[in-house]
């Protein structure tokens, strides 16, 4: 018989659905005439297909939440670029002064702080001198630093015996020069770079010898003072004070000082122009000494300035060394004093401050 009627018959026989067992025993026994487990086989196959299927949708749904709900990292900019910068800098040769500044900066900055002092003023003095081409610092036969290497001055004479001065201050890796200008008499500022003092006076055998044979002419501020120490009544006389230039003081406390030709009385922490005009006659070098006149500058009070040279004796003051006499009473010419006036003149009498 057929598969479904064997399937009727064996349900009202047992009263159950035959199982696959029943069908297979039913077919070996020859009851039917087809193979009943082909009807099987549409089952399986939707149940595999179905699986697959579902399978698929439960993929596509889990993409699509990730690709909704999943937080997205943030572009953060600036993070690229300082990666950016890590990398670049990886290939930058620190010793080029020409690429990779960020680099070269703090290996120039190590370098400056090996050098010595001398070398150091010798590097500024050559940059200062390009910066300003009408100084006469690299004929100077000597050079000296008064304050500090960041904060303070190169000083010189030049062939004239006047005394020059530029100011120099560091800020970071930046160097600016403060100075006079000779033919406008106004203050300048110039700047320049600590990498570009190596690149152009310390990157070649020839630069590093022209720096060493700058150098060899640094001398400390006391010597350098020391060199202009006679007074030359006839350059006073015609309004050049180079032959004084220098910090003078007395024994009480008083300061005068010459620089760039001119005169200040300090007086505290004032400081205070004086105006020095030389005397009609000149007469007074005959004497042996010099009186000029000086004014407190915006103010009609006035006194005498007398530059007394070394040998002239006066007053039992140190005839052995150059002086200076401010008063508005009497000057070096009133030669009897009583003892009690010498007493004065001798604690009132200016001496250069490497001399006292």
């Amino acid at each position: 018989m057929d598969k479904k009627k064997w399937e009727q018959s064996f349900k009202a026989i047992n009263d159950r659905t035959p199982s696959e067992d029943d069908d297979q025993k039913a077919l070996l026994d020859g009851l039917v005439t087809e193979d009943i487990t082909e009807h099987k086989k549409p089952k399986k196959k939707t149940i595999i297909l179905g699986s697959i299927f579902s399978g698929l949708f439960l993929i596509v749904i889990a993409i699509l939440l990730i690709v909704f709900f999943y937080p997205k990292p943030k572009n953060d900019s600036s993070l690229t670029a300082s990666n950016h910068k890590i990398s670049d800098g990886s290939m930058i040769d620190s010793n080029s002064p020409q690429e990779g500044k960020s680099d070269y900066v703090p290996s120039a900055l190590a370098a400056w702080k090996a050098l010595t002092l001398n070398q150091q003023i010798a590097l500024l003095a050559q940059s200062y001198a390009k910066l300003n081409p009408q100084t006469t610092i690299l004929t100077a036969d000597y050079l000296a630093m008064t304050g500090n290497i960041n904060d303070g001055a190169i000083e010189w004479y030049d062939s004239n015996k006047i005394i020059h001065k530029v100011n120099v201050k560091f800020n970071q890796a930046t160097v600016t020069y403060s100075y006079i200008n000779a033919e406008s008499w106004e203050t300048e500022e110039q700047t320049t770079k600590i990498d570009t003092l190596f690149a152009d006076y310390f990157e070649t055998s020839t630069a590093k010898q022209t720096t060493k044979e700058i150098s060899s002419r640094v001398v400390d501020s006391a010597t350098l003072a020391s060199l202009s120490t006679e007074m030359d009544l006839e350059q006073i006389a015609q309004g050049d004070y180079s032959s004084v230039h220098g910090t003078w003081k007395t024994l009480e406390g008083r300061t005068l000082i010459f620089e760039n030709n001119q005169c200040y009385i300090v007086e505290g922490e004032k400081k205070t122009k004086l105006v020095l005009n030389a005397l009609s006659t000149d007469s007074q070098q005959d004497q042996g000494f010099l009186t000029v006149n000086s004014q407190p500058e915006g103010t009609p009070a006035g006194a005498g300035l007398s530059f007394i040279p070394k040998g002239y004796d006066w007053a039992d003051t140190d005839k052995a060394k150059p002086r200076i006499w401010l008063s508005n009473t009497f000057g070096p010419s009133a030669h009897h004093l009583p003892e009690r006036q010498k007493l004065a003149v001798q604690k009132a009498i200016f001496y250069k401050v490497n001399e006292i």
